[in-house]
């Protein structure tokens, strides 16, 4: 497997900037145009990065968030105070790759996985516990708000006086501007919910469930929040659809505009037109401004089991708009539609592949792709430099023409250390028509 020394990763990261213009040649001889037609083409360029003594199996990169000029990575499983695997999330300058706060759990205990989920807007930065044990309740979650601009916390979320065993509150976490949601997909028999949070003040706005809803459902598996809208996905749900098999999954849309008489209601309930059962619709969830993307990762495309999908609503209207598919063909677990992010009129989306490499499973280093969401087209497809096998690149972020990816299979600082990599001078959607961008591998001559 071949790998990058710690002084390669270093010219991946910081000095990446003194290196741009060779950097840009070489990237200018990797890319391929997929139509005969592209007149112009601008070069991905890559910024790896890797947080300040991880270690093996920390899984930096597990979950990635961006907003502006900071990145923030969940490594869930790195150890903090002598604690070995609590979990801490780090953030990051974009434009130097440096790394700014390392940020942990005051309270941390062995299982919280700190960091399972992050998310970042302005100046404040959320992360999940998913295993955090609150008073007598065992993995009932719980969510920490920092200041991105200090590393300072704020305030811990949880579910207060419904939290129960196995809530799993803080499974996924979002925020923009002054609110925050968080998931808690509880396995108990009962209705699981999403939560909205006032990050100015920590109170909690409202408790976000579906009159549709059934036990199990795993509504709050993924969420996130744009504005005046959040979308909550439940990825064992709709069965209805499916004659009591609980797994197509459906996804929500809900007014969280605290203004409006119809604060926390729902407004669309959302499915695939070609939904089937085991899909798990809902598995991952991003929304900006009047669109909204939910990734299905082991949908079948085709006969590819796992091959995965995703989809573009109009949540104005609820509308079904564009399936999205790999241009480079779907194939047998690639798990496309694990990770989706959305900004403006650019999505990417990750498809990390399966990380055991056995069983007959094809293990490859990951993918995330590019497309443009007023049209539903592919303008790039974007690999590692540096991939190797099972690195599970394609946790995926972006916001305003840059992208992070989280691969936190990757074994730089041993098995399972992981890493994420800062993508700028992404295509613009008004000017590229379909090339993609591809990285050098590690066997290119650049």
């Amino acid at each position: 497997m071949r790998r990058s020394t710690p002084l390669q990763h270093k010219v991946c990261g910081v000095a990446l900037r003194r290196l741009r213009r060779s950097v840009i040649a070489c990237l200018s001889l990797a890319f391929i145009l997929a139509l005969g037609d592209a007149i112009h083409a601008e070069p991905i360029v890559e910024q790896k990065i890797i947080g300040n003594e991880v270690r093996p199996s920390d899984r930096f990169g597990r979950a990635v968030g961006l907003s502006g000029g900071t990145v923030i990575v969940g490594a869930p499983a790195r150890g903090t105070f002598g604690v070995t695997g609590n979990g801490a999330a780090y953030l990051f300058d974009v434009a130097t790759g440096a790394q700014r706060f390392k940020l942990t759990a005051d309270d941390g205990e062995v299982g919280d996985d700190f960091g399972n989920s992050v998310a970042i807007s302005g100046n404040r930065a959320i992360v999940g516990a998913v295993g955090d044990d609150e008073g007598p309740f065992n993995d009932s979650g719980s969510a920490y708000l920092f200041d991105a601009s200090t590393g300072q916390r704020l305030f811990k979320f949880t579910a207060g006086d419904k939290s129960r065993n196995n809530d799993y509150f803080g499974t996924s976490v979002a925020i923009d501007g002054n609110m925050a949601i968080v998931g808690a997909p509880t396995e108990e028999d009962s209705v699981s919910a999403a939560y909205l949070f006032d990050v100015t003040t920590g109170d909690r706005l409202f408790r976000l469930t579906s009159r549709l809803m059934h036990p199990d459902d795993q509504f709050g598996r993924s969420v996130a929040i744009s504005g005046n809208r959040a979308i909550v996905g439940a990825d064992r749900g709709g069965s209805s659809e499916f004659g009591g098999d609980p797994r197509g999954g459906t996804a929500y849309v809900f007014d969280v505009d605290p203004q409006s008489p119809n604060f926390g209601q729902e407004l669309f309930k959302l499915s695939a037109d070609d939904a089937a059962p085991e899909d798990r619709f809902g598995w991952s969830v991003a929304i900006s401004g009047n669109r909204a993307i939910v990734g299905t990762r082991f949908a079948e495309a085709g006969e590819l089991d796992s091959s995965g999908l995703a989809y573009v609503f109009d949540v104005t209207t609820g509308e079904q708009l564009f399936r999205l598919t790999p241009g480079d063909d779907s194939k047998e677990d690639a798990r496309f539609g694990a990770s989706v992010s959305i900004s403006g009129n650019l999505a990417i989306i990750g498809a990390h592949g399966n990380k055991s490499c056995q069983g007959g499973i094809v293990c490859e280093p990951g993918t995330a792709y590019l497309f443009d969401v007023i049209t539903g087209r592919e303008l790039a497809r974007i690999t590692a430099s540096d991939a190797a096998d099972g690195d599970i690149f394609g946790f995926v972020g972006i916001d305003n023409g840059t992208a992070i990816v989280g691969a936190p299979g990757n074994d730089d600082f041993g098995s399972g250390s992981g890493s994420a990599y800062i993508l700028t001078d992404l295509p613009n959607p008004s000017r590229s028509r379909a090339p993609y961008f591809l990285l050098p591998s590690p066997s290119s001559p650049c």
